[in-house]
């Protein structure tokens, strides 16, 4: 697919999602385009601000609290 005929179907997806949802496509777009400043080899924990939404978080959170912070006795 060339770019431009890209375009339309792009628009018509993102004119389905809330106000909220085109925020965060936009945010991803922006670390998609930007470019890395010279001499800077790690990427800002900034530049994820706003990535995921409070509820994501609090679901990984919950994820991470009941999948990893369990110690099995009998593993070892």
């Amino acid at each position: 697919m060339k770019k431009a005929s890209l375009q339309p179907e792009i628009l018509q997806y993102l004119d389905m999602l809330g106000h909220i949802s085109q925020q965060r496509v936009l945010s991803y777009i922006k670390t998609l385009v930007s470019k890395p400043e010279k001499g800077k080899n790690k990427k800002s924990i900034l530049d994820f601000a706003g990535a995921f939404s409070r509820k994501d978080i609090n679901e990984m959170n919950v994820a991470i609290e009941q999948g990893c912070e369990q110690v099995d006795k009998n593993e070892w």
